[in-house]
């Protein structure tokens, strides 16, 4: 009997939204990894601040005008994005019967996901660039079409040691679907014990990436070429949640930090 605990992923939710599709993945992760999902809601005072300065003005997506920005109009606008955020996950969990549960703090949206995370991975959309949260969404259980693979999965193992988990997971999302196409990075060729299970993981690509200092993690991901790219925590040491935050900015990938 395994007695060990679930994994736990954690979805950071502030004001920018998660796009449905997002959303799906991460709920078809935590079932293909047995793990539970916790969705906290990160009121970033940051934003709110600022919509409380004078003649502070936000541009509208879609015809690129201007419109004047007030903080409780911030605070209403989150609050519907939660709330839609909410729906949509209590709905996809209910359907792959996955674990979920909720939080909500205050404070910088990265800085206090990370500092609620010890102990745990974590799942972070694209920003930016996600549609907003109630498009192109159908509730499970309407008549829609089978959710397609990940088409490129980046996995950057700059330790050896740390190589081996990564991989298995990287093999139990391939096997069951989740992945297309999986791409090794790391500074130096795999050893005996990770080309065994590279083989398990349906033999991935491996690129050389000489530059696995914290500056150079955070240069692949701004300039990342996958759809969802695995960087270990470990990997992430001594960078800052404002870099770290600057770097997803510009990035077109998704990340799962393990």
């Amino acid at each position: 009997m395994n007695d060990a605990p679930r994994p736990t992923i954690l979805l950071p939710i502030d004001a920018h939204g998660v796009s449905p599709a997002s959303l799906e993945l991460l709920v078809r992760i935590a079932r293909q990894l047995d793990a539970t999902v916790l969705g906290l809601f990160v009121d970033d005072t940051r934003l709110e601040r600022v919509a409380s300065l004078p003649f502070t003005t936000e541009i509208v997506r879609g015809s690129g005008g201007e419109r004047a920005l007030h903080s409780s109009g911030v605070r209403n606008r989150f609050g519907r994005i939660s709330e839609q955020a909410r729906q949509q996950l209590d709905a996809l969990a209910r359907r792959d019967r996955v674990p979920l549960s909720y939080d909500r703090v205050e404070g910088p949206w990265l800085a206090e996901a990370l500092q609620r995370a010890a102990g745990m991975r974590v799942f972070l959309p694209r920003r930016g660039r996600s549609q907003p949260v109630h498009s192109a969404w159908q509730p499970p259980g309407t008549r829609r079409a089978a959710p397609r693979p990940i088409p490129r999965l980046g996995l950057l193992v700059s330790d050896p040691e740390e190589g081996a988990p990564l991989l298995e997971m990287a093999g139990l999302m391939q096997v069951a679907g989740l992945v297309d196409r999986v791409t090794l990075l790391s500074p130096r060729a795999p050893g005996a014990a990770q080309r065994r299970l590279q083989s398990a993981a349906g033999a991935p690509q491996w690129l050389w990436y000489e530059d696995a200092s914290p500056a150079g993690v955070l240069k692949l991901i701004r300039q990342s070429p996958f759809d969802l790219l695995v960087v270990s925590r470990h990997a992430l040491q001594g960078v800052s949640p404002a870099q770290l935050e600057a770097a997803l900015d510009n990035s077109r990938s998704q990340v799962l930090l393990v």
